[in-house]
């Protein structure tokens, strides 16, 4: 069974036995990259959800306070 560092990595790490010692795993693999591992496609997928959302609402508010 894989433990949680492998899953986000890919590569096998013996088993963490605490959210510090994982990070440190983690930390000495792969650097600081290792955190940010997949912030490019969640970011790219949040930004066009969010501007619609915004827009919506900003359609409704201008819809709602005219005179």
């Amino acid at each position: 069974m894989h433990n949680v560092a492998h899953i986000l990595t890919g590569v096998c790490y013996a088993t963490a036995v605490s959210v510090t010692s994982m990070l440190v795993q983690l930390y000495a693999a792969d650097g600081v990259a290792a955190f940010f591992k997949g912030f490019s496609p969640a970011l790219s997928r949040s930004v066009p959800a969010n501007a619609a959302a915004f827009l919506v609402y900003e359609m409704i508010r201008q819809t709602m306070t005219e005179d």
